[in-house]
Protein backbone atom coordinates (compact mmCIF):
# COMPACT_ATOMS: atom_id res chain seq x y z
CA UNK A 1 0.00 0.00 0.00
CA UNK A 2 1.46 3.32 -1.04
CA UNK A 3 1.55 6.33 1.27
CA UNK A 4 1.37 10.00 0.57
CA UNK A 5 1.24 13.01 2.93
CA UNK A 6 0.07 16.55 3.14
CA UNK A 7 0.93 19.48 5.39
CA UNK A 8 1.35 18.90 9.15
CA UNK A 9 2.19 15.23 8.59
CA UNK A 10 -1.34 14.37 7.44
CA UNK A 11 -0.89 11.04 5.64
CA UNK A 12 -2.46 10.09 2.37
CA UNK A 13 -2.78 6.38 1.69
CA UNK A 14 -3.75 4.74 -1.55
CA UNK A 15 -6.81 2.68 -0.63
CA UNK A 16 -8.22 -0.11 -2.71
CA UNK A 17 -6.29 0.94 -5.83
CA UNK A 18 -6.68 -1.39 -8.74
CA UNK A 19 -5.76 -1.13 -12.38
CA UNK A 20 -7.17 -3.04 -15.34
CA UNK A 21 -4.74 -2.99 -18.26
CA UNK A 22 -5.38 -4.45 -21.67
CA UNK A 23 -4.92 -3.41 -25.28
CA UNK A 24 -6.15 -4.25 -28.74
CA UNK A 25 -2.73 -3.53 -30.25
CA UNK A 26 0.58 -2.02 -29.18
CA UNK A 27 -0.67 1.58 -29.41
CA UNK A 28 -3.99 1.17 -27.55
CA UNK A 29 -4.55 3.07 -24.27
CA UNK A 30 -5.27 1.17 -21.07
CA UNK A 31 -8.02 1.95 -18.62
CA UNK A 32 -6.96 3.47 -15.31
CA UNK A 33 -9.04 3.37 -12.15
CA UNK A 34 -8.26 3.83 -8.46
CA UNK A 35 -8.91 5.58 -5.16
CA UNK A 36 -6.62 7.67 -2.94
CA UNK A 37 -7.43 8.42 0.69
CA UNK A 38 -6.40 11.01 3.27
CA UNK A 39 -6.39 9.50 6.75
CA UNK A 40 -4.54 9.22 10.08
CA UNK A 41 -4.66 12.22 12.41
CA UNK A 42 -7.43 14.76 12.84
CA UNK A 43 -6.70 18.27 11.54
CA UNK A 44 -8.27 21.33 13.17
CA UNK A 45 -9.59 23.70 10.50
CA UNK A 46 -10.31 27.33 11.41
CA UNK A 47 -12.65 29.26 9.15
CA UNK A 48 -10.57 32.45 9.33
CA UNK A 49 -7.27 30.66 8.53
CA UNK A 50 -7.43 28.65 5.26
CA UNK A 51 -5.81 25.23 5.31
CA UNK A 52 -3.84 24.08 2.26
CA UNK A 53 -3.59 20.37 1.44
CA UNK A 54 -3.24 18.12 -1.59
CA UNK A 55 -3.74 14.68 -3.06
CA UNK A 56 -0.32 13.52 -4.28
CA UNK A 57 -0.19 10.56 -6.68
CA UNK A 58 3.38 11.12 -7.90
CA UNK A 59 4.54 8.03 -6.03
CA UNK A 60 2.36 5.97 -8.37
CA UNK A 61 2.34 8.10 -11.53
CA UNK A 62 5.64 10.01 -11.49
CA UNK A 63 6.10 13.77 -11.95
CA UNK A 64 4.90 13.77 -15.57
CA UNK A 65 2.19 11.11 -15.85
CA UNK A 66 1.00 10.13 -19.31
CA UNK A 67 -2.68 9.82 -18.42
CA UNK A 68 -6.01 11.23 -19.50
CA UNK A 69 -8.57 11.44 -16.68
CA UNK A 70 -12.28 11.23 -17.40
CA UNK A 71 -13.79 11.21 -13.91
CA UNK A 72 -12.84 12.57 -10.47
CA UNK A 73 -15.09 12.20 -7.41
CA UNK A 74 -14.16 13.54 -3.97
CA UNK A 75 -15.55 13.04 -0.48
CA UNK A 76 -14.39 14.95 2.62
CA UNK A 77 -15.39 13.98 6.15
CA UNK A 78 -15.56 16.34 9.14
CA UNK A 79 -16.78 16.52 12.71
CA UNK A 80 -17.46 19.30 15.16
CA UNK A 81 -14.80 19.74 17.83
CA UNK A 82 -17.57 19.74 20.51
CA UNK A 83 -16.60 22.91 22.33
CA UNK A 84 -19.95 23.52 23.99
CA UNK A 85 -20.42 26.78 25.89
CA UNK A 86 -22.07 26.47 29.30
CA UNK A 87 -24.31 28.97 31.11
CA UNK A 88 -26.29 28.55 34.31
CA UNK A 89 -29.31 30.38 35.65
CA UNK A 90 -31.90 29.92 38.36
CA UNK A 91 -35.58 30.23 37.71
CA UNK A 92 -37.79 32.04 40.20
CA UNK A 93 -39.52 29.85 42.80
CA UNK A 94 -43.16 29.31 41.82
CA UNK A 95 -45.93 28.77 44.40
CA UNK A 96 -47.51 25.35 44.31
CA UNK A 97 -51.06 26.06 45.47
CA UNK A 98 -52.15 27.83 48.67
CA UNK A 99 -50.50 27.51 52.14
CA UNK A 100 -51.33 24.22 53.86
CA UNK A 101 -52.04 23.73 57.57
CA UNK A 102 -49.64 21.13 58.89
CA UNK A 103 -47.99 19.93 62.09
CA UNK A 104 -44.33 20.51 62.94
CA UNK A 105 -42.15 19.21 65.76
CA UNK A 106 -40.70 21.86 68.04
CA UNK A 107 -37.23 21.87 69.55
CA UNK A 108 -38.51 20.28 72.77
CA UNK A 109 -40.22 17.46 70.82
CA UNK A 110 -43.82 18.58 70.98
CA UNK A 111 -45.98 18.76 67.85
CA UNK A 112 -47.48 22.14 67.05
CA UNK A 113 -49.64 23.41 64.20
CA UNK A 114 -47.92 25.38 61.43
CA UNK A 115 -48.43 26.80 57.94
CA UNK A 116 -46.44 25.44 54.99
CA UNK A 117 -46.14 27.03 51.56
CA UNK A 118 -44.82 24.75 48.83
CA UNK A 119 -42.63 26.02 45.93
CA UNK A 120 -41.07 24.55 42.80
CA UNK A 121 -37.86 25.91 41.29
CA UNK A 122 -35.95 25.01 38.10
CA UNK A 123 -32.17 25.45 37.93
CA UNK A 124 -30.91 25.58 34.34
CA UNK A 125 -27.63 24.49 32.79
CA UNK A 126 -27.62 25.68 29.18
CA UNK A 127 -25.25 24.22 26.55
CA UNK A 128 -24.80 26.03 23.23
CA UNK A 129 -22.56 25.46 20.21
CA UNK A 130 -22.46 27.68 17.09
CA UNK A 131 -22.82 26.27 13.61
CA UNK A 132 -19.66 25.10 11.79
CA UNK A 133 -19.51 25.52 8.01
CA UNK A 134 -16.83 23.83 5.90
CA UNK A 135 -15.95 25.32 2.52
CA UNK A 136 -13.85 23.23 0.13
CA UNK A 137 -12.21 24.76 -2.93
CA UNK A 138 -10.45 22.74 -5.64
CA UNK A 139 -9.58 25.06 -8.51
CA UNK A 140 -12.87 26.57 -9.67
CA UNK A 141 -14.93 23.97 -7.81
CA UNK A 142 -16.48 24.97 -4.46
CA UNK A 143 -18.49 22.82 -2.07
CA UNK A 144 -20.08 23.47 1.34
CA UNK A 145 -21.27 21.42 4.32
CA UNK A 146 -22.43 22.31 7.85
CA UNK A 147 -23.06 20.74 11.24
CA UNK A 148 -26.61 19.72 12.10
CA UNK A 149 -28.69 21.13 14.93
CA UNK A 150 -28.98 19.18 18.16
CA UNK A 151 -31.67 20.12 20.66
CA UNK A 152 -32.79 18.12 23.69
CA UNK A 153 -33.41 18.39 27.42
CA UNK A 154 -32.85 16.34 30.56
CA UNK A 155 -34.41 16.90 34.00
CA UNK A 156 -32.94 15.73 37.31
CA UNK A 157 -34.57 15.85 40.77
CA UNK A 158 -32.38 17.85 43.18
CA UNK A 159 -34.42 17.28 46.34
CA UNK A 160 -36.17 19.69 48.71
CA UNK A 161 -35.19 22.40 51.15
CA UNK A 162 -37.23 23.69 54.14
CA UNK A 163 -36.96 27.20 55.57
CA UNK A 164 -38.58 28.99 58.55
CA UNK A 165 -40.38 32.12 57.36
CA UNK A 166 -41.48 33.56 60.76
CA UNK A 167 -44.91 33.83 62.42
CA UNK A 168 -48.01 34.48 60.37
CA UNK A 169 -51.72 34.85 61.23
CA UNK A 170 -53.66 31.62 61.49
CA UNK A 171 -56.61 31.90 59.05
CA UNK A 172 -58.73 29.60 61.24
CA UNK A 173 -58.16 30.90 64.78
CA UNK A 174 -56.82 34.40 64.19
CA UNK A 175 -53.75 33.58 66.24
CA UNK A 176 -50.21 33.21 65.02
CA UNK A 177 -48.59 30.14 63.58
CA UNK A 178 -45.06 29.30 62.57
CA UNK A 179 -44.71 29.56 58.77
CA UNK A 180 -42.39 27.43 56.61
CA UNK A 181 -41.52 27.18 52.93
CA UNK A 182 -40.81 23.84 51.25
CA UNK A 183 -39.01 24.18 47.91
CA UNK A 184 -38.62 21.29 45.44
CA UNK A 185 -35.76 21.91 42.99
CA UNK A 186 -35.17 20.40 39.54
CA UNK A 187 -31.96 20.62 37.51
CA UNK A 188 -32.79 21.19 33.83
CA UNK A 189 -29.99 20.51 31.32
CA UNK A 190 -30.71 21.96 27.90
CA UNK A 191 -28.67 21.41 24.73
CA UNK A 192 -29.35 23.72 21.80
CA UNK A 193 -26.56 23.97 19.24
CA UNK A 194 -24.89 22.48 16.17
CA UNK A 195 -22.68 19.40 16.36
CA UNK A 196 -21.93 15.86 15.15
CA UNK A 197 -20.22 14.63 11.97
CA UNK A 198 -20.87 16.07 8.53
CA UNK A 199 -19.42 15.65 5.05
CA UNK A 200 -19.02 16.83 1.49
CA UNK A 201 -19.81 13.54 -0.17
CA UNK A 202 -19.53 12.13 -3.73
CA UNK A 203 -18.91 15.39 -5.56
CA UNK A 204 -17.79 15.34 -9.22
CA UNK A 205 -14.93 17.67 -10.12
CA UNK A 206 -14.72 19.86 -13.20
CA UNK A 207 -12.58 19.50 -16.32
CA UNK A 208 -10.07 21.96 -14.82
CA UNK A 209 -9.40 19.59 -11.91
CA UNK A 210 -9.04 16.63 -14.31
CA UNK A 211 -6.39 18.49 -16.24
CA UNK A 212 -4.63 19.71 -13.09
CA UNK A 213 -4.20 16.22 -11.64
CA UNK A 214 -3.24 14.61 -14.97
CA UNK A 215 -0.44 17.15 -15.59
CA UNK A 216 1.74 16.37 -12.58
CA UNK A 217 -0.13 13.93 -10.28
CA UNK A 218 -0.96 16.63 -7.70
CA UNK A 219 -4.42 17.98 -6.85
CA UNK A 220 -4.32 20.83 -4.27
CA UNK A 221 -7.30 21.90 -2.18
CA UNK A 222 -8.19 24.62 0.33
CA UNK A 223 -10.45 24.34 3.39
CA UNK A 224 -11.94 27.24 5.38
CA UNK A 225 -15.47 28.39 6.24
CA UNK A 226 -17.10 29.45 9.51
CA UNK A 227 -16.16 28.47 13.06
CA UNK A 228 -13.72 25.61 13.59
CA UNK A 229 -14.05 21.90 12.86
CA UNK A 230 -11.97 18.76 12.40
CA UNK A 231 -10.98 17.17 9.09
CA UNK A 232 -11.05 13.43 9.76
CA UNK A 233 -10.59 11.99 6.26
CA UNK A 234 -11.03 12.39 2.51
CA UNK A 235 -11.09 10.20 -0.60
CA UNK A 236 -10.44 10.81 -4.28
CA UNK A 237 -11.80 8.33 -6.85
CA UNK A 238 -10.44 8.60 -10.38
CA UNK A 239 -10.98 6.99 -13.76
CA UNK A 240 -9.28 7.50 -17.10
CA UNK A 241 -6.76 6.10 -19.53
CA UNK A 242 -3.03 5.42 -19.33
CA UNK A 243 -1.12 6.29 -22.51
CA UNK A 244 1.30 3.80 -24.10
CA UNK A 245 4.58 3.65 -22.18
CA UNK A 246 3.03 4.79 -18.89
CA UNK A 247 4.23 2.63 -16.02
CA UNK A 248 2.52 2.32 -12.65
CA UNK A 249 4.96 2.29 -9.74
CA UNK A 250 3.95 0.15 -6.78
CA UNK A 251 5.35 1.28 -3.40
CA UNK A 252 5.27 -0.89 -0.30
CA UNK A 253 7.05 1.29 2.26
CA UNK A 254 5.45 4.02 4.33
CA UNK A 255 7.55 7.13 4.73
CA UNK A 256 6.97 10.79 5.67
CA UNK A 257 6.64 13.30 2.84
CA UNK A 258 5.64 16.92 3.40
CA UNK A 259 3.80 19.16 0.99
CA UNK A 260 6.30 20.65 -1.49
CA UNK A 261 4.67 24.06 -1.24
CA UNK A 262 6.91 24.80 1.74
CA UNK A 263 5.57 27.74 3.69
CA UNK A 264 1.89 26.86 3.71
CA UNK A 265 1.59 28.14 7.26
CA UNK A 266 1.87 31.66 5.85
CA UNK A 267 -1.60 31.50 4.34
CA UNK A 268 -2.36 34.66 2.41
CA UNK A 269 1.36 35.62 2.41
CA UNK A 270 4.45 35.12 0.29
CA UNK A 271 4.82 31.41 1.08
CA UNK A 272 1.66 30.44 -0.78
CA UNK A 273 2.48 32.72 -3.73
CA UNK A 274 5.95 31.19 -4.03
CA UNK A 275 4.50 27.66 -3.83
CA UNK A 276 1.93 28.36 -6.53
CA UNK A 277 4.54 29.91 -8.83
CA UNK A 278 6.85 26.94 -8.34
CA UNK A 279 4.04 24.57 -9.21
CA UNK A 280 3.16 26.52 -12.38
CA UNK A 281 6.83 26.63 -13.44
CA UNK A 282 7.16 22.89 -12.85
CA UNK A 283 4.10 22.14 -14.95
CA UNK A 284 5.47 24.38 -17.70
CA UNK A 285 8.79 22.50 -17.65
CA UNK A 286 6.97 19.16 -17.75
CA UNK A 287 4.99 20.24 -20.81
CA UNK A 288 8.18 21.42 -22.55
CA UNK A 289 9.87 18.09 -21.81
CA UNK A 290 6.85 16.20 -23.15
CA UNK A 291 6.90 18.26 -26.37
CA UNK A 292 10.65 17.64 -26.82
CA UNK A 293 10.19 13.90 -26.35
CA UNK A 294 7.32 13.91 -28.81
CA UNK A 295 9.52 15.76 -31.36
CA UNK A 296 12.34 13.26 -30.90
CA UNK A 297 9.97 10.37 -31.50
CA UNK A 298 8.65 12.06 -34.65
CA UNK A 299 12.18 12.57 -35.99
CA UNK A 300 13.05 8.93 -35.30
CA UNK A 301 10.03 7.68 -37.27
CA UNK A 302 10.59 7.04 -41.05
CA UNK A 303 9.11 9.56 -43.46
CA UNK A 304 6.14 8.04 -45.37
CA UNK A 305 7.14 9.92 -48.55
CA UNK A 306 10.66 8.42 -48.45
CA UNK A 307 9.17 4.94 -48.08
CA UNK A 308 6.95 5.59 -51.11
CA UNK A 309 9.95 6.68 -53.22
CA UNK A 310 11.87 3.57 -52.28
CA UNK A 311 8.96 1.35 -53.31
CA UNK A 312 8.79 3.07 -56.70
Amino acid sequence: MADYRIRDGFKMSLVGTFFTLWSVDATAAATLKGSASLSSEEILIRGDSPYQGQFDLRGQWGDNPQVTLTRLVISFYFKDNDQWQVKERRGRPEKDGRPLRTVTRSLIGTEEPALEQRYTQDIYTLYSNPIEVARLQIGADRFFAATSRRKHEKRHDRGQSRSFMGLKPDPETGGELASYSLTSRTLVEQWDGFADKFSISSKFLSLEALRDLSEDGILPFTLDGEGDYLLIGATLDYEGYAHPGFEIVEEEEEFPVHVPLGLLGLVGGGGVVIGIRQKEQKKKRNREVARQRYGERRQAEPDPEDQTSEMI
